[in-house]
C-alpha cells in the first residue's frame, strides 16, 4: 500500500520573467502543507504532511535542503542536485503550515499545527 497517497516529492523551479519552468531534485519525503524559504541561497523546507489529511496523516518535523548557491538558473542542462534531509536538526515537534521569517542567519518558524485533533464532530 502506497502510504504517501497523492503527495508529491516534486520541486520546480519557475522563472517569473520567462514563464519557464525547470524540474529541480525531489524532495527526500514526498509531503504537502510545507513551509519552505530561501536564506542564503538555499532552499529550506520543513515539516508538513505525510499521507492523505483524510485518512492517515501524519505530520513531519524533519528539514530538507538543497544549496542554490551556484546552480545555473537558465541552462536546461543542470546537474541535478539531491535534497539533504537535516537528521540532526530537526523541528522540536511535527509542523505544517507555518509561517517561516528569515533575518539574516536566522529562520523564524511561526504557528503552525502539529497534527493533533483536540475534540470531535459528529455526521
Amino acid at each position: 500500500e502506497d502510504e504517501n497517497f497523492n503527495c508529491s516529492n516534486a520541486v520546480t523551479l519557475v522563472n517569473i520573467k520567462t514563464g519557464k519552468c525547470t524540474e529541480l531534485a525531489p524532495l527526500k519525503k514526498p509531503r504537502y502543507d510545507c513551509p519552505s524559504i530561501v536564506v542564503n541561497k538555499i532552499l529550506f523546507v520543513f515539516g508538513g504532511y505525510k499521507g492523505d489529511a483524510w485518512i492517515f496523516p501524519r505530520t513531519l518535523k524533519d528539514v530538507e535542503m538543497l544549496d542554490l548557491s551556484d546552480f545555473d538558473f537558465s541552462s536546461s542542462s543542470n546537474q541535478r542536485r539531491q535534497f539533504q534531509l537535516l537528521e540532526n536538526h530537526p523541528l522540536p515537534q511535527p509542523l505544517r503550515d507555518a509561517t517561516l521569517v528569515a533575518d539574516g542567519d536566522f529562520i523564524y518558524v511561526i504557528g503552525g499545527y502539529n497534527g493533533t485533533f483536540y475534540g470531535s464532530f459528529s455526521v
